[in-house]
C-alpha cells in the first residue's frame, strides 16, 4: 500500500522539476530566443538582404554584414563559395538564414539542391523562390527558412 501512494508523489516531483527545468530553458534564451528578443536580428537580417544585390563584389556583402549586424548574427563561411548569415534559433518559429554563393569575386545566388528542395521549404522573405528562373541584376539573395513550425 505504501508503495502505491510513493509512485504518484515521486512522478509529481519529477515532473515538476522537468517542468520548471523546461521554463527555466525556454525563458532564460541559452537555447532559443523569443519572438521580441530576436526582432533586431529578423530587422539586421533583411536589411543585409536589402543592402546587397546579386552580382555584388564579395566586399559588398561583408560591408553590408559588419555594418548591419547584430551581437547574435553569426557569419558562417565553410566554403570560400558559400556563405550563410543565421541568426540564433526561435522557438516555434522557422530558423532564417541568408545563404549568398560566391563566384569570381561576386555574389550569385544560391543554388538549391533536390534533396534541399524535398526537406527544406525556399522562400524568400514569404514569396516561393523559382529555381529555373534567372535572377535580373537587381535579385535579391535567397533566404532560407527552415524546418520548425510556422511560428
Amino acid at each position: 500500500m505504501r508503495m502505491k501512494r510513493a509512485f504518484p508523489i515521486a512522478a509529481g516531483a519529477i515532473l515538476a522539476v522537468g517542468v520548471c527545468y523546461c521554463l527555466w530553458v525556454l525563458r532564460s534564451g541559452a537555447v532559443f530566443a523569443t519572438g521580441r528578443t530576436n526582432a533586431p536580428n529578423r530587422a539586421a537580417l533583411v536589411a543585409v538582404r536589402d543592402g546587397v544585390k546579386i552580382g555584388a563584389p564579395h566586399s559588398d556583402v561583408l560591408a553590408a554584414y559588419w555594418q548591419l549586424r547584430t551581437p547574435d548574427l553569426r557569419l558562417r563561411a565553410d566554403e570560400p563559395t558559400k556563405w550563410f548569415i543565421g541568426m540564433p534559433l526561435e522557438f516555434g518559429a522557422r530558423d532564417w538564414v541568408l545563404g549568398c554563393c560566391i563566384s569570381s569575386s561576386r555574389m550569385v545566388e544560391l543554388p538549391q539542391s533536390e534533396s534541399a528542395q524535398r526537406t527544406v521549404p525556399h522562400q524568400q522573405m514569404g514569396r516561393q523562390t523559382n529555381s529555373e528562373t534567372t535572377p535580373g541584376p537587381s535579385a535579391q539573395p535567397t533566404v532560407v527558412r527552415s524546418a520548425a513550425s510556422d511560428g
